[in-house]
């Protein structure tokens, strides 16, 4: 996995997405730890880290955004994420 973020990093990529294979075969510390990696962030919107306690806050998953605003060629653009049920 480490290579394709090496590749990544290089052809500057603005964002992507977080598969469910990441999550579900290697587990969120390793999403978190690759994040970490990127020089691009990492979109995932219907994951919520629950918190253990009510003083603590919702997060996103691995700290991934739920949307991002890119500029592409002059214009703004608006990337969101919909969450989806099965």
């Amino acid at each position: 996995m480490s290579q394709n973020i090496l590749i990544q990093n290089v052809i500057l990529i603005h964002f992507t997405f977080v598969w469910w294979y990441i999550i579900a075969d290697m587990g969120v510390d390793v999403l978190e730890d690759l994040a970490k990696e990127c020089n691009f962030p990492w979109l995932l919107s219907n994951a919520i880290d629950m918190p253990d306690n009510d003083d603590d806050e919702e997060k996103q998953l691995g700290s991934a955004l739920p949307s991002k605003i890119i500029e592409w060629q002059g214009v703004k653009v608006y990337i969101h994420i919909f969450p989806y049920a099965l």
